[in-house]
């Protein structure tokens, strides 16, 4: 008699999803994330948003969404640092 195996079966999982400017311009050396970056952009409408960064090109479609939790890479640039270049 054969078994019966219920929950057997192969699972596709997305492959995990990279910052493309990381691999473009290297790892931010303090492991910051794109969240606190200047670069991010958010936009949207009626309570639906999504992020874009504009260090990269963007053809409107969601293909070049930007995730917030993404490792930054090295052309993080915050609200801090832009105050200190002025002041």
């Amino acid at each position: 008699m054969t078994e019966l195996l219920l929950f057997e079966l192969p699972v596709k999982k997305k492959a995990p999803q990279r910052n493309p400017l990381v691999q473009l311009h290297g790892l931010d050396p303090e492991g910051r994330t794109c969240q606190s970056c200047r670069w991010l952009d958010r936009r949207g409408y009626e309570g639906r948003y999504w992020y874009k960064c504009l260090e990269r090109p963007d053809d409107g479609t969601k293909a070049t969404d930007h995730k917030r939790r993404w490792p930054a890479c090295t052309q993080f640039l915050s609200i801090e640092e832009i105050i200190g270049d002025i002041l």
